[in-house]
């Protein structure tokens, strides 16, 4: 198990791979050593063979298999998993991510909005003037919803204490990270910038695994 860091720890290794007060839309960020020691450690990921043992056993463990496998995407720091999951009740998309910088791990879960009743009609039944309507009406309830269902940042909801379980005993078994503190996930640092958040937006979750 990897030693637990400390929240100063944690910022001061932020610190190391993101220029602070420096803008990542400049090219003074992009030379920057921090963002070049970034996109060396994204690179040297690619060949962990831990993130396909952790993808392989939980699918395992899960009977199921993730919709998404890895991120590999340029600055972003993580391995990322993304499951689509439903409950009966409801369904998420459970995304869950290992830090290439740090030992830890994180995850989202969102409630993605479904709407049922269009299930019961195929497109093509729908007149034009009908269809308008009930796109305009498909966004105002997604949109309730998203606002009624905010994305959860190292927390998930009763019905999923399973599938968290396993993800993280995988986790804690091939990898041995610590959970990134629920209060620090939100957190902003105002003096760094991620590849989409300017200076005084991005989050410690943000840095440390996925800016999106």
């Amino acid at each position: 198990m990897s030693e637990i860091l400390s929240a100063l720890e944690i910022r001061n290794l932020i610190y190391k791979y993101y220029p602070k007060n420096i803008s990542s839309n400049s090219l003074e960020y992009e030379k920057s050593q921090e963002n070049r020691r970034l996109l060396h450690a994204v690179q040297a990921s690619r060949s962990d063979s831990r993130w396909l043992d952790f993808i392989n056993e939980t699918e395992s463990k899960i009977n199921q298999q993730f919709i998404d496998r890895s991120t590999y995407a340029i600055s972003t720091p993580c391995l990322k998993s993304e499951l689509a999951y439903n409950t009966g009740k409801h369904s998420y998309l459970v995304s869950f991510y290992c830090s290439v910088i740090a030992d830890l791990y994180g995850f989202k879960i969102k409630n993605i909005f479904i709407d049922h009743e269009v299930r019961k009609r195929r497109i093509d039944d729908f007149s034009e003037g009908e269809l308008q309507n009930y796109l305009k009406e498909l966004k105002i309830k997604s949109e309730k919803h998203e606002s009624n269902n905010p994305v959860m940042i190292n927390q998930y909801p009763e019905e999923l204490l399973t599938i968290i379980l396993s993800l993280v005993a995988t986790q804690k078994q091939i990898f041995g990270y610590n959970l990134l503190p629920v209060e620090l996930a939100n957190t902003v640092l105002p003096d760094v910038s991620t590849n989409l958040k300017e200076l005084g937006k991005a989050s410690y979750f943000d840095c440390i695994f996925c800016d999106h």
